[in-house]
């Protein structure tokens, strides 16, 4: 289905604005509660996305019993429909509305956000597909008043761009569409600008280098270690992760990670990879599981689902 057409474009549109209005209308508790209802009717129904979980899962993870297994996938998708809700309450984002919920963010680890910051050269920040991620950016560019480069895929729906990237300019994002967007990311991080990168999904050997991920073999970007050797920036991990009471978020830095001339891009990419296992290994159940991470290496892994 063409969702750009005129009619399907403009009632998306309306879609998006009477159901952004209602979030914020309704008391948060209660709109994130049925969002996670949605994640769990989405569990129900959307069976290959279910079966492409737990085969990653009991791919990365298969020392855990088959119905832990079961219970992170489970976790996983409602969380993915609380996330959305979460979405929607920043469709229209307003200084107000960023003031109104920073009660709801906590930060931790940020001294290592001060130790890349000494370097005094842009940040690359490494970060994978955990919770409302968009949070990362708005509250890292609030607190720290650095300005922030994004790099991704536009959506199909200008709609659906244009609420995803509501707050670029305001709040001193730059989105950037992953077609064209690494000539000016470069630019402006060796202006001091920082980059943010998510290569925590399948990639292939034009884009990334031979890798591992849980003990498995695993094709991963390594445009951060680039960047990282070639200009000597620091590779920055933050990641996100929400409370067990569903409502508050923690933004987390870890130590960073610092290029040294003996280490090769396969090195750092895989100095990466551990530390997106690491984060995943915290929070299983709040990493995508429903990305098919490999694709590549093991296809088989899906043909079953």
């Amino acid at each position: 289905m063409n969702i750009n057409t005129p009619f399907l474009s403009r009632l998306i549109q309306i879609m998006i604005f009477l159901l952004s209005t209602l979030a914020l209308i309704m008391p948060r508790r209660i709109w994130l509660f049925f969002g996670g209802l949605l994640g769990r009717f989405c569990h129900l129904i959307l069976k290959n996305h279910r079966q492409y979980a737990l085969a990653n899962v009991a791919y990365a993870l298969g020392g855990l019993p088959r119905q832990e297994q079961k219970a992170i996938v489970k976790k996983n998708f409602i969380l993915l429909g609380v996330y959305l809700f979460e979405m929607l309450r920043y469709a229209r984002p307003t200084d107000a509305i960023l003031e109104k919920n920073e009660k709801n963010i906590e930060f931790a680890g940020w001294e290592h956000f001060e130790t890349a910051r000494k370097t005094g050269k842009g940040i690359l920040l490494l970060t994978g597909h955990f919770g409302f991620t968009e949070l990362i950016n708005m509250y890292y560019v609030k607190k720290t008043g650095r300005k922030l480069n994004f790099i991704m895929r536009h959506f199909d729906n200008h709609h659906l761009q244009k609420m995803f990237t509501a707050h670029s300019t305001r709040f001193g994002i730059r989105h950037l569409h992953k077609k064209n967007g690494l000539r000016p990311a470069i630019r402006n991080i060796t202006r001091g600008e920082d980059l943010i990168i998510f290569p925590d999904q399948s990639s292939n050997l034009r884009e990334g280098v031979n890798s591992t991920i849980f003990g498995r073999p695993a094709v991963t970007l390594s445009l951060l270690p680039s960047l990282a050797k070639r200009f000597g920036l620091p590779i920055l991990p933050v990641f996100i992760f929400i409370q067990d009471d569903m409502l508050r978020h923690k933004i987390v830095f870890f130590p960073p990670i610092m290029a040294g001339d003996e280490d090769s891009i396969e090195t750092l990419t895989q100095k990466q990879n551990d530390v997106i296992e690491k984060a995943i290994r915290m929070k299983p159940e709040q990493w995508l599981w429903l990305h098919r991470r490999w694709k590549r290496e093991k296809p088989e892994l899906y043909r079953a689902s």
